[in-house]
């Protein structure tokens, strides 16, 4: 697995864990565990009004908590000051990870994206390319087992992370950066099996 593999399995995971803690009812709950013994029933009809409000700006996809502070501005007298950091710190919290969510859910779009392209292309990792440089007679093809590929502004496939093989035709073991200079031309083929 290369990083490029690695960081969307993590990706995943972090969105799975953080979509778990803005479930409507894990958000009740951490809006909620600072009024256990709420003394006073409109007091927590207004604290069930913040967290509908709260959900439905989850929900919407609309995270500047609109709908949050209005109920709680409205129903501010109903809370102590430090209740109501309490609420508002709690609220942030979880809207930031709203946020985080889609911001993971858009890279990790993106790399489904470029490893259909890259796929689609012909590429496979962990397959032997040859990679030479035609416009550069004194930069020789080297022979790699690329285990990365990326895709870079021009659309161009670049191979990014590989094992180079030895000249006895083994693979060394620890893979590590391809560099091909910018703008220099190259070609990668893959290597016919034998």
């Amino acid at each position: 697995m290369n990083d490029h593999q690695d960081n969307s399995r993590r990706r995943i995971a972090e969105i799975k864990v953080l979509q778990e803690r803005i479930e409507p009812d894990t958000v009740a709950t951490c809006l909620a565990r600072q009024f256990q013994e709420c003394e006073g029933l409109e007091k927590q009809k207004a604290l069930n009004i913040c967290i509908d409000a709260l959900n439905h700006d989850i929900n919407d996809k609309v995270f500047d908590l609109g709908g949050f502070y209005k109920f709680l501005n409205h129903y501010r007298i109903l809370f102590s000051k430090g209740e109501q950091i309490c609420l508002i710190e709690e609220a942030e919290s979880i809207i930031r990870d709203a946020i985080t969510i889609e911001e993971l859910k858009s890279r990790e779009r993106v790399f489904e994206a470029e490893t259909k392209y890259i796929a689609e292309q012909g590429y496979v990792l962990n397959q032997r390319y040859n990679i030479s440089y035609p416009g550069n007679p004194e930069d020789q093809s080297q022979e790699w087992v690329v285990t990365e590929f990326r895709v870079y502004g021009s659309g161009k496939i670049h191979p990014v992370h590989g094992c180079k093989i030895k000249k006895d035709g083994i693979p060394y073991a620890k893979a590590r950066y391809i560099s091909i200079k910018p703008k220099v031309e190259f070609v990668i083929t893959p290597k016919e099996s034998e």
